[in-house]
C-alpha cells in the first residue's frame, strides 16, 4: 500500500506538471480544445480491492487516515477527471478556466499533503503482522 501511495503522489506531480502546461498554453492563446484535458488515468489504486476484501484496509489505515485515502481516491479518479474535463472546457469557453485550474491545483496539492504522511509512515505492530503473517 506504501508503494502504491508513493507511485501516486509520483502521479499528482505529472499532474500538477500538466496543469502547469495548461496554464502557460491557455494564456499565451495557444491551446486547441483537445489539448484541454486533466489526466488521471494512471492513478493505481489495486490495494484498495485485496485488503477491503479481507477486512484489513479499515484496520491498516483507522478512521481519520481512511477518510484522507478515500478523499484522495475519490479525487484522483478517471470518471472525476472527465467531469473535471468537461467543466473545464466550458470555463474556458466563458474565459474562466485559469480560475477554475489554479482551483483545481489547491485541490491537487490539499489531498496529496495529507497522503504524504501516510506515505512515510511506519508500519503498526497489526500492520507487521499482517505482511510478516503472525500474530500481533
Amino acid at each position: 500500500m506504501q508503494v502504491e501511495i508513493t507511485y501516486n503522489l509520483d502521479e499528482v506531480d505529472s499532474f500538477l506538471k500538466h496543469i502547469q502546461w495548461l496554464k502557460g498554453r491557455i494564456s499565451a492563446g495557444q491551446i486547441e480544445e483537445d489539448q484541454i484535458f486533466l489526466p488521471m488515468h494512471k492513478f493505481d489504486y489495486s490495494t484498495i480491492g485485496p485488503l477491503s476484501n479481507y477486512g484489513h484496509f479499515h484496520m491498516l489505515l483507522g478512521a481519520d487516515n481512511l477518510r484522507k485515502y478515500l478523499e484522495f481516491y475519490y479525487f484522483f479518479r478517471s470518471d472525476n477527471a472527465s467531469f473535471l474535463t468537461q467543466r473545464l472546457k466550458l470555463e474556458h469557453g466563458a474565459n474562466n478556466s485559469m480560475a477554475y485550474l489554479d482551483w483545481i491545483e489547491e485541490e491537487a496539492k490539499s489531498h496529496s499533503s495529507k497522503m504524504r504522511p501516510l506515505r512515510d509512515a511506519k508500519l503498526t505492530q497489526f500492520a507487521k503482522a499482517l505482511v510478516l503473517g503472525s500474530e500481533p
